[in-house]
């Protein structure tokens, strides 16, 4: 299939998406050329109580965004322009691509709980997580860009909501200041953008390897930073809007061998996600865009705990653990006895893909607690050619 005329896509983009995909590579290059599917997120802290429903408020509303209650469609119609309506600047609702919804919808706080967005401009996720507090508990929203964190500020201004601090912070320099905190931190980390390919041109012509390196160190440096402000038994979301394996899983796996203590736990978020529970890294999503029909990404959510968690700790984030799972390489998993168990008394179990992305080289991710070992050495598809 050829490129998409409206997107002139990066050949080394192309190549590692076609070796990612497989089958699936068509009907994602397609989705560059399908029509948008704006979406906006009503506001609870405003809405709620509204006699005759939001959608007598609203009447462009066109259908819910499922995996959100506050989530709706509208038509892609120039004409409409919601962003320009009196209801917009009062704050009834904030114009936001579905896909953009996912990460505060994995993570709902509780209400009276303390809350970090730390890379929160313009305010999406932010006022999301707001919504969930309803008024309650703190919410602690950083940008480190001064121009942005002033929208951020306004963003939240704009939605009436009374319990924000709003801060222009490095991570690094919070993390002295807010030590194991939080209850809950939501990190949407800057990133090579490939996700916002469609939408932002610009985005293609910044694109390059170099840049995925760049970003990838940078955000281990955030992931560092927000694990330090976690409190035990909270909850870190990490999402990225890119598919580059370096930034989502890559980062995900440099982060969990730095912090023994983390692991990543299935989410029951069914409305969102169907994801496979073998190994650690299973337990996220890359989010094309012909799901949402807006901008894609990645997302993984990982929790901390101690040895005490509660029940609802094991529906799917990211624990902290007494006896932590490891990566191990290729050849020792195919020297491992058949019935082996890992340190956690727990049979080896490997993938047929090698995660390598440059930073584990040869290795299979292991450690589960089913099935016999089997490796069968194949490279995956994100690995460069010559990988074993």
């Amino acid at each position: 299939m050829s490129e998409p005329e409206t997107c002139a896509l990066p050949l080394g983009f192309t190549d590692r998406m076609h070796r990612l995909l497989g089958a699936e590579y068509p009907a994602f290059l397609a989705s560059y050329d399908k029509p948008r599917r704006p979406a906006l997120r009503v506001n609870p802290l405003r809405l709620d109580g509204i006699p005759d429903g939001v959608r007598a408020l609203l009447p462009f509303l066109a259908e819910r965004v499922p995996f959100t209650a506050d989530g709706w469609y509208y038509p892609d119609d120039p004409a409409l322009r919601p962003g320009r309506h009196p209801y917009h600047e009062a704050g009834l609702y904030y114009i936001q691509e579905a896909s953009a919804m996912i990460p505060a919808a994995l993570c709902p706080p509780r209400p009276g709980e303390r809350v970090l967005d730390l890379c929160a401009a313009p305010g999406g996720k932010a006022t999301q997580l707001a919504g969930a507090l309803r008024g309650q508990g703190l919410l602690v929203a950083n940008e480190i860009h001064p121009g942005r964190a002033a929208v951020l500020s306004g963003n939240i201004e704009r939605m009436g909501i009374p319990n924000a601090l709003v801060l222009n912070m490095e991570p690094q320099a919070l993390a002295e200041r807010f030590p194991g905190f939080f209850d809950r931190i939501v990190v949407d980390a800057p990133c090579s953008g490939e996700g916002m390919f469609r939408k932002e041109p610009q985005a293609v012509q910044m694109w390059s390897p170099e840049n995925i390196a760049l970003c990838a160190a940078r955000q281990a440096e955030i992931l560092r930073a927000a694990a330090r402000m976690l409190a035990p038994g909270g909850t870190i979301v990490y999402s990225t809007c890119t598919f580059a394996p370096e930034e989502d899983e890559g980062s995900v796996l440099t982060f969990l061998r730095e912090h023994p203590d983390f692991d990543t736990v299935m989410t029951d978020a069914s409305a969102i996600l169907a994801c496979l529970a073998d190994g650690r890294l299973d337990a996220g999503r890359r989010n094309m865009p012909e799901v949402c029909g807006g901008r894609c990404g990645s997302f993984r959510i990982m929790r901390t705990g101690r040895d005490t968690l509660p029940s609802c700790c094991a529906a799917g984030r990211m624990r902290r653990l007494a006896m932590p799972c490891r990566a191990v390489p290729c050849r020792a998993a195919r020297s491992a006895p058949v019935g082996a168990t890992t340190a956690r008394g727990g049979a080896y179990r490997f993938r047929t893909r090698c995660v390598c992305f440059g930073i584990l080289p040869a290795a299979c991710w292991g450690i589960s607690r089913t099935a016999s070992p089997a490796c069968s050495g194949r490279r995956c598809p994100f690995c460069p050619p010559g990988a074993t």
